[in-house]
């Protein structure tokens, strides 16, 4: 199996400053992983990990983000996201959020902790923007994450897609231009439930529901046909509504709070990372 620089990288634990260098947007010369270190005027000192292709830019970016308990580099891992970035020569940033105990994000009421994640997200685009030559931007994250991804899709300046999985919309309101959007759930999920309501495993939260997450960017999306497109392929029934910007929702059956084809739960033919980078590469141009 061939070894990713990225994941040498990590495993080292020699993970550097990402350097200056003189064009962003030539080949990377020492391509890999590398941190940041960002002091956001209202929080803490964080320092997102960030891989750099070696290809040349402009590059497409894709920030990932944990859910609740995680951080970014055991996302990175259970997802296989690094290895997709290599593939595809995207450069890929993983945060930690700072929300006590279990690391949240800010994704709405329920996780208010008092930092701005929206602002913050934002501003670390705006960092490595020119930095390693940016010039498009995508999200993804699971659980508390996917939900930071739905709030940021909403609120935010700087993301151009966004690929939630097993998170709902944590907001009464979800306004502005179009977004891309493809959401990955299981029908079985007992921690963030499809249904909604407080579950019965996890926090006890009471969840929006996946279709009432819908009805929004349904909204938002400016949805022409809300007799949505159905593909079936295994595990996976996906609705793709008419929109003015991709608006798709995949469900997995028999599917709980995991996220679907990772590294360690192989237990369903759907393989949300795949389908994910798939999608980035279709939609956003």
């Amino acid at each position: 199996m061939r070894t990713s620089i990225a994941v040498v990288t990590l495993l080292s634990g020699c993970i550097t400053e990402l350097p200056e260098v003189s064009d962003p947007c030539a080949e990377w010369s020492d391509p890999g992983l590398f941190r940041i270190t960002l002091e956001p005027d209202d929080s803490r000192t964080r320092k997102p990990h960030v891989y750099v292709p070696a290809t040349a830019g402009p590059r497409r970016m894709v920030v990932l983000l944990h859910g609740a308990g995680q951080n970014g580099s055991n996302m990175s891992e259970r997802t296989n996201f690094l290895r997709g970035a290599e593939e595809f020569g995207y450069v890929l940033v993983y945060p930690n959020g700072l929300g006590w105990p279990l690391r949240t994000w800010n994704a709405g009421t329920e996780f208010d902790d008092g930092h701005d994640d929206v602002a913050f997200l934002d501003g670390l685009v705006e960092q490595l923007q020119d930095r390693v030559c940016v010039d498009k931007v995508l999200a993804t994250g699971f659980s508390n994450g996917a939900m930071m991804v739905h709030r940021w899709g909403c609120e935010g300046t700087q993301v151009d897609a966004v690929a939630p999985v097993a998170g709902p919309l944590m907001l009464d309101a979800c306004e502005g231009d179009p977004v891309p959007l493809r959401h990955y759930h299981g029908l079985d999920d007992a921690v963030v439930p499809y249904q909604g309501g407080v579950p019965e495993q996890g926090l006890e939260v009471d969840y929006p529901s996946v279709s009432d997450t819908f009805g929004q960017w349904i909204e938002r999306n400016q949805c022409e046909d809300l007799d949505p497109a159905e593909t079936v392929v295994g595990d996976t029934t996906c609705l793709d509504w008419s929109c003015e910007a991709s608006t798709v929702l995949c469900t997995v059956s028999d599917w709980g709070h995991r996220w679907p084809g990772g590294i360690h739960h192989q237990q369903t033919d759907a393989n949300a990372s795949r389908a994910i980078w798939d999608w980035f590469n279709e939609v956003v141009p």
